[in-house]
């Protein structure tokens, strides 16, 4: 597709969220202030980090939109804040992209291009390892709904362009995924109860059941350190990870898919395996955030 003058696209905006790693933020802004043939806004939020990132990044962006959060309020909670301000500024198109991400210079002009050629309400890009740029983390995400369980399209492999071709898919990784404004004014912003993890999953779900399509496209490249904010080994990712894991089957499944799908692969895959594991390695902290999580979700209503 010819690119189009910027005078003449809908407004992209990009969204950072910040918590307690300023050079990361620095870094990827950069890299989004380099984005080629097209028109970008960057909205940075600060999420409550309590130190001096969000000096560090004035600094760094003097010009730049810099919103603080009054506290930590999760994945969800935090690009709200960046959601809101970039509708209200009336753009068309928003990019959510992780603060542990680098952008290549065309990724944002490529799933502009994608998301109007397509029609598609959710655009995500190939996302590679930033340590080893060739190694895929994801070529698409798939939603396993009856499972509540994300996975990463060929993560871990080599990019020797097996996963060229675009392709339509059920879900797209929350850490870079453009998403088009109508999608939010029909379907509404991440729904806060999760705080982190799953969110993404919701928010697609709720979106291809109102009709958008969701496209996966290999042209455009980001490069994503993960866990950068919490280790998958610490009890804090097990926490927020199997909590919001169980708020969206709650939310989604209905009683017999809830019941008689989700419920036995939960208890038996996730909770009492990784409790055992967890025992067993000499990590107590783990288990006891595995349960903590099932606990919050006896406890709170949806």
């Amino acid at each position: 597709m010819a690119h189009e003058s910027q005078e003449m696209r809908p407004s992209v905006a990009a969204i950072v969220l910040n918590y307690r790693r300023p050079q990361d933020t620095i870094e990827c802004v950069r890299s989004l202030q380099g984005s080629e043939e097209i028109g970008l806004a960057v909205i940075i939020v600060d999420n409550g980090s309590g130190d001096d990132s969000a000096e560090r990044i004035a600094a760094a962006f003097p010009a730049l939109t810099l919103l603080r959060a009054p506290s930590n309020l999760g994945y969800a909670g935090g690009n709200n804040i960046g959601i809101r301000e970039a509708l209200r500024g009336g753009a068309e198109y928003l990019f959510i992209v992780n603060n542990d991400c680098t952008v290549a210079p065309d990724a944002v002009a490529k799933m502009f291009d994608a998301a109007r050629s397509s029609g598609a309400g959710i655009v995500s890009p190939a996302v590679y390892e930033y340590s080893r740029p060739d190694i895929l983390q994801y070529a698409g995400y798939r939603n396993l709904h009856l499972l509540a369980q994300g996975i990463p399209i060929g993560e871990g492999e080599i990019d020797r362009g097996q996963y060229a071709q675009g392709k339509e898919m059920n879900a797209a990784p929350g850490c870079a995924m453009m998403i088009g404004r109508s999608v939010f004014e029909k379907v509404g912003l991440f729904d806060e109860r999760f705080f982190c993890y799953s969110e993404e999953l919701d928010l697609c779900r709720r979106a291809t059941e109102a009709g958008y399509r969701i496209l996966f496209d290999p042209a455009a490249h980001v490069w994503h350190k993960k866990a950068a904010t919490l280790d998958e080994r610490s009890p804090e990712y097990l926490y927020y990870l199997t909590r919001g894991r169980l708020i969206y089957a709650r939310k989604h499944l209905g009683w017999y898919g809830f019941l008689f799908v989700f419920l036995p692969y939960f208890l038996t895959v996730k909770l009492l395996k990784g409790i055992i594991v967890s025992l067993f390695s000499g990590r107590p902290r783990n288990a006891a955030a595995l349960l903590r999580a099932v606990g919050w979700n006896l406890r709170n209503s949806l």
